[in-house]
């Protein structure tokens, strides 16, 4: 439940890509691994990254680490494709009111 509503994640097919702190005892990863199949996509990709909740952005390794495996996990060619899809989608689910 999220606002009172049912969040369906199968309603989710676009690309994931599941970021988790490896030592994180805020979020265990217990609770944040292992969600593959449970999207709309079967583009799904996790990344552990070493450290605890907060040191994984702001620390030294989220320069290292962190930056570099998401920009290389979005300029992957199978992820260029699909922004006009996610514009129109968008657009259709959210429409200005006037």
């Amino acid at each position: 439940m999220l606002d009172g509503r049912t969040v369906d994640l199968k309603r989710i097919t676009l690309p994931v890509l599941n970021i988790y702190a490896e030592s994180d005892v805020v979020v265990p990863n217990s609770c944040s691994r292992g969600m593959q199949g449970r999207f709309g996509t079967s583009d799904y990709a996790e990344l552990g990254v070493p450290g605890g909740h907060i040191g994984t952005i702001v620390g030294g390794k989220a320069q290292k680490i962190l930056a570099p495996s998401i920009v290389q996990w979005l300029t992957t060619e199978r992820r260029r494709a699909p922004r006009a899809a996610v514009r129109k989608t968008a657009a259709k689910e959210n429409p200005r009111r006037t």
